[in-house]
């Protein structure tokens, strides 16, 4: 009483004159008196203004192999969260996290695709947190995924992806194209890929480095093995990388390198084209010329099989001609 008494006097003299000082103290003393006054807490170890376990739960997302980008948006969304909340994990309740997200969509008026991605982060967090025994329970978990249209992306046709091959002007970008195709692997797997993770007897490609560091085989095509010993050839440096720069030290490529070839043939084609494109075009066209659903998951290095499902497109007519196939 007698700290938080002497802490706003000063104040209070800028304000009043010292009898009226006197006064408002002595009945600020007597109405306290009631109630303790204790210094403000959250009761949590904090780094600045983020509880410690969330520095963890991000720090051990990187460690299964969560994307450096991924990684921004889960300590974004996470850190506006925690400093909104301003209280202990374990006093954060269903209701709490509600009016959160009430309070997103009316005042920033967000959809319900971005809302329920933010509640996405929200419940992954929490559910971390009570699978490592800091909390009981997942105060998240009760909130319902929030209903939105979700839009079918549309995958590559054959003949845009044959007015792709034509636009290459190199061995580089052909190679891009057809390793993307036939192996079917992230931009972030590709940069990974080593000239001895090839195994061109067999005609196979060791993923080793993907998503979550865990290894995979996916294949190559004729004209994957073709582009590859084309563009292999054409250098006049020895690789460690299956695409590096040009110019020394000869770095394996970024993404962003990647990126910058298929925005190239997007440029000179008119065709929309990103690597994860490609990828889904290779899902729809395995699924529709009869490869299993779970031998299409294996190859994609999916953990669960509704994302798979979610890759392989399939039109109508498709689905109508199997009707009329399997039902006649």
């Amino acid at each position: 009483m007698e700290k938080f008494l002497n802490e706003i006097t000063p104040k209070l003299l800028m304000k009043f004159s010292n009898e009226q000082v006197v006064t408002i103290k002595e009945i600020l003393y007597s109405t306290l008196t009631k109630y303790d006054i204790l210094p403000k807490t959250t009761e949590l170890a904090m780094i600045g203004e983020i509880p410690r376990e969330l520095v963890i739960y991000l720090a051990s997302r990187q460690i299964e192999g969560l994307s450096e980008k991924t990684i921004k948006q889960y300590k974004l969304e996470l850190e506006n969260f925690s400093r909104r909340m301003n209280k202990p994990l374990n006093e954060i309740h269903t209701e709490d996290i509600r009016l959160y997200l009430y309070e997103l969509k009316m005042n920033r008026n967000l959809d319900n695709r971005t809302l329920d991605t933010k509640r996405t982060y929200i419940n992954s967090f929490f559910k971390w947190l009570v699978d490592n025994e800091y909390l009981e329970k997942n105060p998240c978990a009760p909130i319902k995924p929030f209903k939105y249209e979700k839009k079918l992306k549309k995958s590559l046709s054959d003949m845009e992806m044959e007015r792709l091959r034509n636009a290459c002007e190199s061995s580089y970008e052909k190679a891009v194209i057809e390793v993307l195709y036939s192996t079917a692997c992230r931009v972030s797997e590709l940069t990974n890929i080593r000239l001895d993770d090839i195994d061109f007897e067999n005609n196979e490609v060791n993923i080793i480095r993907g998503k979550g560091n865990k290894s995979r085989i996916t294949y190559l095509n004729a004209k994957a093995l073709l582009a590859i010993r084309e563009y292999i050839n054409d250098r006049d440096y020895d690789t460690k990388y299956l695409f590096e720069a040009s110019k020394k030290p000869h770095n394996k490529l970024s993404t962003r390198s990647i990126e910058k070839v298929c925005r190239s043939l997007e440029d000179r084609t008119g065709i929309r084209i990103h690597p994860h494109k490609i990828r889904r075009t290779t899902a729809t066209n395995l699924w529709r010329k009869g490869m299993p659903i779970e031998e299409i998951k294996e190859l994609l290095g999916h953990e669960d099989l509704s994302t798979t499902l979610i890759y392989t497109n399939v039109d109508k007519d498709i689905v109508k001609n199997d009707h009329r196939k399997y039902l006649s």
